[in-house]
Parts: C-alpha cells; structure tokens; sequence
C-alpha cells in the first residue's frame, strides 16, 4: 500500500480493493529436533497471543510425545518477531517450561532486531 500514490483535485480519498493477497494465508509450526521434524502443525488464520498460548499449553505437549524426557529437558525454543510470540502470557508461559532456553523478543536470548527471519526452518525444513 505504501507504493501507491494518487493525487486529484477533487475527492482525494482512494479506495483500492486488494484484500486478493490475504486470501490464502496460513500459519504452519514446525520444529526440528536432532535432525528429526515436529509437525507441521496448522495454527489459526489470525494468530494471536491467546491461540499461540493455547498451541503451547495444548497441542505442542502432544507433538513432542516422541522425545524422552532429556531430551525435552535439554531442548531450545526459538520464536521469531511475530506480535503472538511477544505476548506477555506467551513469555511467562516460555519462561517456565524451557527457562533461560528459548529465543524471542524479550526473551532470555533476545531475537535480533531487524532481523531478516530467516532461521534453521528456512535453511532446512523446507528442503527435506
């Protein structure tokens, strides 16, 4: 929308239909752990902090059935920048089950600024 520009004399309030884009939007989690890939798992359309909330108090536990417990005691957690990452319910709830073992804004490792997104997923996940 920012490349669009329009000047008239009269009634200068464009109105440009372009909601085309957000027709297909989907959001997949997915994880990888000691070569091995988690999921996907489809999270709603409108990802928020209370849907992300639930996925890590409900459905994350069941997609990570499969590892033992060390392995669950010595795994990381990333986020990215994403608003529903950010929420403060999310951090506390990332603070209590993978302490001072996850990477996100305000997180224990914090998630750089300006960063371009790209993480082991978009290296590796989408290849194989």
């Amino acid at each position: 929308m920012h490349n669009l520009h329009s000047w008239a004399l009269e009634n200068p309030h464009l109105h440009r239909e372009d909601r085309f884009q957000y027709q297909f939007k989907i959001n997949l989690w997915s994880g990888i752990y000691d070569g091995k890939v988690i999921g996907p798992f489809e999270l709603p359309e409108n990802l928020n902090g209370a849907n992300y909330l639930h996925f890590l108090q409900n459905d994350l536990p069941v997609l990570l059935e499969d590892l033992n417990l060390a392995q669950r005691v010595t795994m990381w957690y990333q986020n990215d920048g994403c608003p529903a990452h950010y929420d403060t319910r999310v951090r506390d709830h990332l603070n209590n089950i993978f302490p001072a073992r996850w990477i996100g804004r305000l997180g224990p490792i914090l998630w750089p600024p300006r960063s371009p997104d790209l993480n082991p997923l978009d290296f590796y996940y989408w290849g194989v």
